[in-house]
């Protein structure tokens, strides 16, 4: 999930795989992020929408792929490396979510 924000200043989670348009909002700035049947006004642009969208899908390749490496068995420092930079992954993922602690 990437987090955007509503018009209204509320915060709107919404699942990157499932937008399948954006347009800029006429009305002073903004996007409607098109979502299915439904869509949504946001504040973000849709220049900062579509950043976020492809962040979260390199977050999740990458998280995959050093989750995956970290299967496998390791040794010492490669094993240590991998699992810090999942982390970092990780942690991507759960700003662009809003999750940030």
């Amino acid at each position: 999930m990437i987090k955007l924000t509503g018009t209204s200043g509320i915060a709107i989670y919404i699942n990157p795989n499932k937008i399948i348009g954006l347009n800029e909002e006429v009305n002073g700035g903004g996007s409607f992020v098109n979502y299915g049947n439904d869509s949504y006004v946001v504040t973000e642009s849709p220049q900062e929408v579509a950043r976020k969208v492809l962040e979260y899908r390199l977050a999740v390749v990458r998280y995959k792929a050093l989750a995956h490496g970290a299967n496998t068995p390791l040794e010492g420092n490669l094993f240590d490396r991998i699992e810090a930079e999942a982390q970092d992954e990780f942690s991507i993922l759960h700003r662009l979510a809003g999750l940030e602690e």
